[in-house]
């Protein structure tokens, strides 16, 4: 059985920040009695009557008073905070072509295998939008491994005359930033769609040591990869950034304590800036490129728990392809010369990410 009460409410307010501080409990009698923490005696406050109507149980010791309209934008109800732990692979391929309209003479693969990052995430909802900030950064140096082929007789333009391999290849730098706004749809009974711009701006840094190479001589049979032997000490460093705005989409579907999750990103206009030096060039040198207008597609699925109303345990897969791109680059000697090489090197980039996360829930 349920009874209405209408009772009138008294609400302290400190002047000196403009925030209520309602302290109270309801009792099942038709009184409703509030405790207030002690004020300091030259604190100014201000009262103000709220009228409030509220349903009470009969089983129920105290009931839950509405929300006042003046609150404050920043309600705890719908914040989470975010902590991850990731496993990172990631694939990079570099083109050198030796002109403009000219075949492919150079090839460098590097790869980024099982790097452990650690994540930091919050999100906030608005009774309209959405806001979000995820970062992903490497917990120490990752293992790696880069491969180096050229292609350079031009009478056999499809046989590969050098190689070099770094198995000794550190992945110094991996740094995920992703953020945004979004807004919630519901489509059907207990299914969301969610729609988001973001923005998303990812870091990749490798440095290649020692190795061993497959060498060819001149342009005859008998000079090809006739040579072989081994280096040590540092021989490229190669940094990627990708950086751009973004459309998602986010399905989500609720069954029992699950939430199963499938989302998409796209972009045709992220922007790329790599360098690549090579320190055991005599002189060394750095090829700098940036391109415009890359297109970037990502996927993902995730499963999430609700451990309790204020925890959430979170399982995802995500996958990210940036697509091939050809351009310009400038070549940077030690010495202080530069040259111009317009259209000839290309790059492509994809990565996939698994993730273990926490999520904490913050209620009023």
């Amino acid at each position: 059985m349920k009874k209405t009460l209408l009772i009138s409410t008294t609400i302290l307010s400190l002047s000196a920040n403009n925030n209520y501080i309602p302290i109270s409990k309801i009792s099942k009698d038709k009184q409703a009695e509030y405790k207030f923490s002690k004020l300091n005696n030259n604190t100014v406050v201000n009262k103000k009557e709220v009228t409030q109507k509220i349903i009470i149980e009969d089983n129920q010791e105290y009931t839950r008073v509405s929300k006042l309209k003046d609150e404050t934008f920043f309600n705890n109800k719908n914040t989470k905070i975010k902590l991850s732990l990731s496993d990172f692979n990631s694939k990079s391929e570099q083109y050198i072509y030796n002109g403009p309209n000219d075949r492919k003479i150079s090839q460098l693969t590097w790869e980024a295998n099982n790097v452990k990052l650690l994540g930091f995430g919050i999100e906030h909802k608005t009774k309209d939008l959405g806001l979000y900030f995820n970062y992903k950064t490497n917990i120490k140096d990752g293992n790696g491994v880069m491969d180096d082929y050229d292609w350079l007789y031009d009478s056999q333009p499809n046989t590969w005359t050098d190689w070099s391999h770094h198995d000794n290849t550190v992945v110094e730098d991996v740094n995920i930033l992703d953020l945004g706004i979004n807004k919630e749809f519901t489509i059907y009974d207990k299914t969301k769609l969610i729609m988001s711009l973001g923005y998303k701006w990812e870091k990749q840094l490798f440095k290649a040591y020692d190795g061993s190479y497959i060498y060819s001589g001149s342009d005859l049979p008998s000079e090809l990869r006739a040579y072989t032997g081994t280096f040590s000490g540092k021989g490229i460093t190669y940094e990627q950034v990708y950086k751009g705005f973004y459309l998602g989409a986010e399905l989500e579907k609720k069954y029992k304590d699950l939430y199963f999750i499938l989302n998409t990103k796209y972009t045709p206009n992220m922007q790329v800036e790599f360098t690549d030096t090579h320190h055991m060039r005599v002189p060394s040198f750095t090829d700098y490129t940036s391109f415009n207008d890359t297109s970037m597609l990502s996927l993902g699925l995730g499963i999430d728990y609700n451990m309790h109303r204020n925890q959430i345990l979170s399982f995802s897969y995500d996958y990210t392809k940036y697509f091939y791109k050809r351009g310009d680059r400038v070549r940077s000697y030690v010495t202080g010369y530069n040259w111009e090489l317009p259209g000839t090197v290309g790059v492509e980039s994809e990565n996939n990410l698994i993730n273990l996360e926490y999520k904490y829930r913050f209620f009023l």
